[in-house]
């Protein structure tokens, strides 16, 4: 019986091992988005090893004070940087699929060159303004803070121009080089750069703001070359040309969506900071930067599948757009809730490597992972409304989260400490959830979310694509 049984196992082994060399190789948008999403899961989890080993790192060397401040400055940067990109980290992806359909060269040249440019000049200006508010009004913020955030905020223009230039390596599937960069090159330079000014035995805190700069500018430096030297073959030739007014329809409402998603992403932060001392904002930012890794699924497929919603709906395929957003949806969640599980439990094991006194930020953990799973369940919602000019609708949800991430936060800090701002990051994740489910279901007459059965019949397509700019669904 076992003899007869070999020819019938080998069978499925080599129709299983075929299917699988079919998946992997297929040309299907669905395929090269899982290849491109796998990649980005595969850069994100070496990027959250290499973050979490150089955040312990900081926090053992600074102390939990010391973390609190240098953390407090990067969330201030971060919120910055939705303004310093003015709007226009989603445009490559965006543009550039309808300016290849139409053979627009000119324009994708003009999009790329003022991609390099307006980043840098919106950056450089959000730093003047912000060294004058730093040095020239009376905020009731300790020395060492102002010099701390003064000079965190010179990595502005450099993070600025990765966030819009990565734009093009997502859009033309070069995962090796956008997350190459963002999440492995850069990482790894704090960390060296770190260390180097310890060596020399200079003041610590002020060494860990002087690599976190370094790195972003020279992370900056290779991104751009490298690019650079994979464009050249697409832009060959090209006359330079532009469509502001289209460019700003999408970039002018991105901005703002950026800021108000920036300013509910990172509110818990700043709040506590304000309510708190130092060293209990360092315990809470520990805290999310293990909770960070749950976040690596739900936002390398965001990414990834950005720019095929701009491509089916340029081709008015909107049936196929819903089914793969519906898809990209399963995709997000279910290794979100896996990961989710596993942070939950590891916490109190996780946080004491930070240090002492870090196992006491423990208890947010779970929150912080359900605030997540709760946007994780409807998948790429946001992109799918901004890649079919809904940029509007998107900057209404986020800013309505905003304001309810802000309003919980300062109720709850001063009560409850960092466990009032993690409620406040809840209640935030499901007004955002909310209502980006809702306006999908407005725009395309479906639900998206990760509890859809793939047999379920696709919905009939309630309009012809649009290419104007933000209409109302």
């Amino acid at each position: 019986m076992s003899l007869m049984l070999a020819p019938a196992s080998g069978g499925r082994v080599r129709a299983g091992l075929a299917a699988l060399k079919g998946a992997l190789l297929a040309d299907s948008i669905e395929a090269r988005t899982r290849r491109a999403a796998g990649l980005s899961v595969l850069a994100r989890i070496a990027n959250a090893a290499i973050t979490l080993a150089t955040h312990v790192m900081l926090a053992r060397l600074l102390g939990a004070a010391g973390f609190g401040l240098f953390s407090m400055a990067v969330t201030w940067i971060l919120v910055l940087l939705g303004l310093a990109t003015a709007g226009l980290a989603m445009a490559p992806q965006r543009f550039q699929p309808e300016y290849e359909a139409r053979a627009a060269n000119g324009l994708l040249a003009g999009l790329y060159r003022w991609s390099h440019l307006v980043p840098l000049l919106a950056g450089a200006a959000i730093v003047l303004a912000g060294l004058g508010v730093l040095n020239l009004m009376p905020l009731g913020i300790s020395p060492e803070a102002r010099l701390v955030l003064s000079l965190a905020l010179l990595a502005l223009p450099a993070l600025a121009l990765i966030d819009v230039v990565e734009g093009f390596a997502l859009a033309n599937e070069w995962t090796d080089l956008a997350q190459g960069v963002t999440f492995l090159l850069k990482p790894l330079l704090l960390p060296l750069l770190f260390l180097a000014g310890w060596l020399a035995g200079s003041d610590l805190l002020m060494v860990a703001l002087g690599a976190y700069v370094a790195s972003a500018w020279l992370a900056a430096l290779v991104l751009v070359v490298l690019l650079g030297r994979r464009m050249a073959p697409k832009l060959a030739g090209a006359v330079v040309s532009a469509e502001p007014r289209r460019w700003a329809a999408l970039a002018l409402p991105a901005m703002l969506a950026d800021a108000a998603f920036l300013m509910m992403a990172y509110a818990d932060v700043l709040v506590l900071s304000a309510f708190a001392s130092p060293a209990e904002t360092g315990v809470y930012v520990a805290a999310t930067r293990i909770v960070g890794v749950v976040a690596f699924v739900h936002f390398g497929l965001s990414y990834a599948a950005a720019h095929h919603f701009s491509a089916l709906n340029a081709e008015g395929r909107l049936d196929e757009l819903v089914c793969y957003a519906r898809k990209a949806a399963l995709w997000t969640f279910w290794p979100s809730l896996l990961f989710g599980a596993l942070v939950a439990l590891a916490a109190p094991l996780l946080l004491p490597v930070f240090g002492p006194g870090f196992g006491a930020g423990a208890g947010v953990v779970p929150v912080l992972v359900l605030a997540l799973l709760v946007r994780a369940a409807i998948g790429p919602s946001e992109q799918l409304l901004m890649m079919t000019n809904r940029q509007t609708v998107v900057t209404g949800i986020f800013a309505l989260a905003a304001s309810v991430n802000l309003v919980v936060s300062v109720m709850l800090a001063p009560l409850l400490g960092a466990m009032g701002v993690a409620l406040a990051m809840l209640a935030a994740s499901v007004v955002a959830a909310a209502g980006s489910a809702i306006a999908v279901r407005r725009a395309f007459g479906s639900f998206v979310h990760a509890f859809h059965r793939l047999s379920y019949r696709k919905p009939a397509s309630p309009r012809p694509a649009s290419t104007s700019p933000d209409p109302v669904p």
